[in-house]
């Protein structure tokens, strides 16, 4: 059987499949082996536009912000998305990008000082001696500025909770670790990392959010933030529980260990299946055997600032620091269980 040998085009094809239907004039030339001739030809006939300087796109591929992102890469030597592009490639809320007006519309690029490159309309090139191999990732097909490195470039252009959001945001969708999160504290308590715009922000978020023990989802993140501004008592997250034999009950999102209350966050993602609504009361009754007292918030509550919810809390700490005194059986918790099944 004859071997088949593609086409320029048909190789230009396989080229742009793999960057979002994108394709550059020197890749079109190196790895296709396309003439300018063969690649005016297709702009003739509508198959692929020039959308970018040395940059072109296939008609048939879907417009998208990735693919944007990525123009704007290729027609900027050896860069990266960073900054608010950074962002929103990492898929932190559209809401803040509304509120940035054109500098979250315009795109932002991080190459190397030294290289002369071409003034793009709608792309702000941000210049630097050194981009480590570590600060770069691929998201979306897009590379892009790594978690650690974003969230130092975009330090200084956002507001605490906006930050605060993103460390949360970053840390659900399992972008960055905690251990991550723990060297960057470190590092930003030196004098090599404590000289950028932001970092005293970004230090300051990074102690508020704790982060040896972080919340699961984006909702929960929210919830602790909103009860640290009440001025509650820090809740353990993400807590095991046991019975007094030692046997694993639930983990809950939110734990005031001493006073045995617990908030659960009710996320619809995760609650609104007849199993998971079953499974829910089943751990319900369990723990109201055990003597906790459990309240729920859903994310309607959460964005309006469950102020409510907030009250009740208060109330019900208050009412179980006084009965404290009469020490009950209750269950044991945690790694406290743990150590008495040992025994």
């Amino acid at each position: 059987m004859p071997l088949v040998v593609p086409s320029p085009a048909g190789r230009l094809v396989q080229v742009a499949s793999s960057q979002l239907g994108l394709v550059t004039r020197q890749q079109a030339v190196r790895e296709a082996g396309c003439s300018d001739k063969v690649l005016a030809s297709l702009c003739r006939t509508g198959q692929i536009e020039r959308i970018r300087r040395g940059v072109y796109r296939w008609r048939t591929s879907p417009r998208s912000f990735e693919q944007d992102a990525l123009a704007a890469c290729l027609a900027t030597s050896n860069s990266a998305a960073c900054s608010v592009t950074a962002m929103r490639l990492y898929g932190y809320d559209a809401r803040f990008f509304r509120r940035l007006g054109r500098k979250g519309r315009d795109l932002h690029v991080v190459a190397l000082f030294g290289r002369d490159q071409p003034v793009q309309r709608g792309v702000r090139v941000h210049r630097t001696r050194l981009l480590h191999p570590r600060e770069r990732t691929m998201r979306r097909g897009v590379p892009v500025t790594s978690p650690i490195r974003t969230l130092k470039d975009v330090a200084h252009l956002v507001t605490t909770s906006e930050l605060e959001g993103f460390v949360g945001h970053l840390l659900a969708t399992r972008a960055v670790t905690a251990k991550e999160l723990g060297s960057l504290h470190r590092e930003l308590g030196t004098r090599r990392g404590s000289g950028r715009h932001g970092s005293s922000k970004l230090r300051r978020c990074l102690i508020s959010a704790g982060v040896s023990n972080q919340p699961e989802s984006v909702l929960e993140h929210r919830v602790l933030l909103l009860l640290r501004e009440a001025g509650l008592p820090e809740p353990a997250t993400q807590f095991p529980i046991y019975d007094t034999a030692g046997r694993f009950v639930a983990r809950v999102d939110n734990a005031f260990v001493e006073a045995k209350v617990i908030l659960e966050v009710d996320g619809y993602r995760w609650h609104s299946s007849p199993a998971a609504f079953r499974a829910d009361r089943r751990k319900a009754n369990q723990l109201e055997l055990l003597g906790f007292m459990l309240f729920r918030v859903t994310a309607a509550e959460v964005s309006e600032g469950m102020a409510d919810v907030i009250a009740q809390l208060r109330s019900a700490l208050r009412r179980r620091r006084r009965g404290r005194a009469a020490e009950d059986n209750g269950p044991v918790c945690g790694w406290s269980a743990l150590a008495c099944v040992a025994s």
